[in-house]
């Protein structure tokens, strides 16, 4: 569910199918996946029809751009696994603050890749101007790009398939620090921020798939303190 934003609201320009939630949490975001129900302002793709398990344990069949809602979260496949790419993403980014903010986001990979399996990416559309959460390598971290340069590239431990991963994320010009489940906080105090325009869940400009269960993604438009990172991942 996407909910308003406590502090400057008016400021943000969020429009009125953003709730407002009680004060001290201060979230522009929560989009919850474990509820059987796609939440609001997500926007779901895919070419075919695909069988699967609901949250119920009952089989199910999914059909053209609907997405599959489990037990363990939404199911997000590249097309050489299940036979089309599914796509999901988020399009209208009032909740977000382009100066600073903080990310909490939980997954699992099913299957490591090679190369990237991406949890979320904040983009514009193309690889130039990016915040992504990622595994890379079975290394869990976000990288952050700004006019194709890379500025901030933090590791915060390996990652096993299936394993669930929550991982904060927090930025800000010259500041971008990362904490998983409540472990070191890596940080990175160089580099300058992108200009974005949607977010992605699952994939990264439509490549480097999670092939995996996107589970939750909370969104503070604020830069949290270090020791907070470590205590929201836990």
């Amino acid at each position: 569910m996407i909910r308003g934003v406590i502090q400057d609201a008016p400021k943000l320009g969020l429009r009125s199918t953003f709730r407002r939630q009680p004060a001290g949490n201060g979230a522009s975001l929560d989009l919850n996946f474990m509820t059987g129900v796609l939440p609001p302002g997500v926007v779901f793709t895919r070419s075919n029809t695909l069988g699967y398990t609901d949250v119920n344990g009952q089989a199910k069949t999914a059909g053209v751009n609907q997405p599959r809602l489990t037990a363990q979260g939404l199911m997000i496949n590249d097309a050489a696994t299940v036979g089309a790419l599914e796509i999901a993403r988020v399009n209208d980014l009032a909740w977000f603050n382009h100066a600073a903010g903080t990310f909490l986001v939980e997954f699992s990979v099913t299957t490591l890749a090679a190369g990237v399996n991406t949890g979320l990416s904040i983009d514009d559309a193309t690889g130039n101007e990016r915040h992504v959460l990622r595994v890379s390598g079975g290394l869990a971290g976000p990288i952050v790009l700004d006019g194709g340069v890379s500025q901030a590239q933090l590791s915060i431990g390996s990652v096993t398939a299936g394993q669930i991963v929550k991982m904060a994320y927090a930025y800000a010009l010259n500041d971008f620090a990362a904490s998983r489940s409540g472990g070191t906080v890596a940080t990175d105090s160089a580099g300058t921020l992108p200009t974005v325009i949607r977010m992605t869940i699952g994939s990264r400009v439509s490549s480097d798939v999670l092939n995996g269960y996107m589970r939750r993604i909370t969104y503070w438009p604020y830069r949290r303190p270090n020791p907070e990172l470590q205590a929201i991942s836990l």
